[in-house]
């Protein structure tokens, strides 16, 4: 079990990936985990049941996904943050738009990479789609995958 850290934690960081990161700096035996979250949506038009066709979503708002770590909610978008933690275990949790849970070794000065991808579907009738309806029914499948860890500075 991690012990509760001894001074205020650092807030979570976007990483601007053009420029290099700018993490802050990490406290004596911290560490971080960078989570890139990416994903891909297409809208799927149904009759009866029957899918008949797909398109790419260009219009369809994508809601950012939710994480926690260690139970704690922290604040995510579709991009690429940093959240500092001190050294030890810790559970990383996916919620919306599907969930998912990684366990992630963070060593002190050193950055735990993970990659988050969904894939949303966006369902809609097809007399629906014609007329500009609402969606009927959001479905996602994810994918979370370690990437390879490096030096914090």
């Amino acid at each position: 079990m991690t012990q509760p850290p001894t001074e205020p934690t650092p807030p979570a960081v976007l990483v601007d990936q053009k420029r290099g990161s700018s993490y802050p700096d990490l406290p004596q035996g911290w560490g971080a985990v960078e989570v890139t979250f990416d994903f891909d949506s297409l809208i799927a038009v149904e009759e009866n049941g029957t899918l008949i066709a797909e398109s790419p979503n260009w219009g369809t708002w994508v809601d950012p996904p939710t994480l926690t770590i260690d139970g704690n909610e922290r604040r995510a978008s579709w991009s690429v943050w940093a959240y500092p933690l001190p050294a030890g275990p810790h559970t990383v949790r996916f919620g919306t738009p599907g969930f998912a849970e990684r366990r992630v070794e963070i060593a002190a000065g050193q950055i735990a990479r993970i990659k988050y991808h969904a894939d949303i579907a966006f369902h809609k009738d097809k007399a629906d789609d014609i007329l500009g309806g609402p969606v009927r029914e959001t479905t996602a499948t994810v994918k979370v995958r370690a990437l390879k860890s490096r030096p914090a500075r």
